[in-house]
């Protein structure tokens, strides 16, 4: 699992090191998820069409959090709301 809090596709990442960062994830083959924050929204896909889902959590105004599950390269997603 890889973490950051910008993911590679927001506006406020180096657009110079964008296609670089995302190659280096998909190049790994025991990363299954790129996990994120920043832009204050969920999201849940493959932006870039390789193998590496890219996860981005609400905020705290949202008042949910997300809960992963992860055992033998799947993934389980749940939304935790309070």
């Amino acid at each position: 699992v890889g973490v950051s809090h910008v993911p590679p596709y927001d506006n406020d990442f180096n657009r110079g090191l964008e296609k670089t960062y995302s190659m280096l994830l998909s190049s790994s083959e025991k990363l299954i998820l790129s996990l994120h924050g920043h832009q204050h929204r969920k999201s849940d896909g493959y932006p870039y069409n390789d193998s590496v889902r890219y996860i981005v959590t609400d905020d705290f105004e949202g008042r949910n959090f997300i809960l992963l599950k992860l055992f033998r390269g799947t993934v389980w997603k749940s939304r935790i709301s309070y």
